[in-house]
């Protein structure tokens, strides 16, 4: 392996076999560009798609690219610049849409020289919300972060029977809800609840 040889820059190899007494003729390979391909992951962050890759040797920075699936022509729109002159590992797209699918692509650059890319990696939008919940004067708050895209919350709530240590089924406790904090005024003090966004 050649790890002198730097990104973007094209060469060209021969071998020649050696033994005591004398070196045989070179035999050339084809000329051969220095290019590498990130490879990229992406997971569903509270706030938006985390985007990961592998560092590169000898890359100065990277551009992150992402495009969007359209569910009605089922095919990909083209392909958007997230960031460029970008140093980090990883980079996490806060603007996407709920339940909207994109790939991403990542390139690294060095000096005028840019690798090849291609679609690495896809994932729909569909964060877990990490709802806390504490009690107040009025009943149980139950808060969680703002997802992007988001119109409205759904809260579901479930009751613990300390007979038989079992829950009830989820019910819905809130339709159509705009905030990201929600007071359950119905919550029966003593009764061990759990909910759900």
């Amino acid at each position: 392996i050649d790890e002198t040889a730097k990104l973007g820059s094209t060469y060209i190899y021969a071998v020649s076999a050696v033994n005591a007494s004398q070196t045989s003729s070179f035999t050339q390979c084809s000329a051969f560009k220095h290019s590498v391909v990130p490879v990229v992951t992406v997971s569903n962050s509270g706030n938006g798609i985390k985007v990961t890759w592998n560092a590169i040797n000898g890359a100065a920075s990277y551009k992150v690219f992402r495009r969007a699936y359209n569910e009605s022509t089922k095919t990909y729109g083209g392909w958007s610049v997230l960031a460029q002159n970008y140093t980090s590992t990883s980079y996490n797209d806060t603007l996407c849409n709920l339940g909207v699918t994109y790939s991403y692509a990542v390139v690294e650059v060095s000096g005028s020289y840019s690798s090849d890319y291609k679609a690495s990696a896809n994932l729909k939008f569909n964060p877990a919300l990490n709802a806390t919940v504490k009690n107040t004067d009025t009943g149980i708050k139950v808060e969680w972060g703002k997802i992007f895209g988001a119109t409205s919350y759904k809260v579901f709530r479930r009751e613990l029977n300390t007979t038989n240590n079992t829950w009830s089924g989820w019910a819905s406790v809130t339709t159509g809800y705009t905030g990201n904090a929600f007071v359950d005024k119905t919550a029966k003090l003593g009764v061990t609840y759990s909910y759900a966004v």
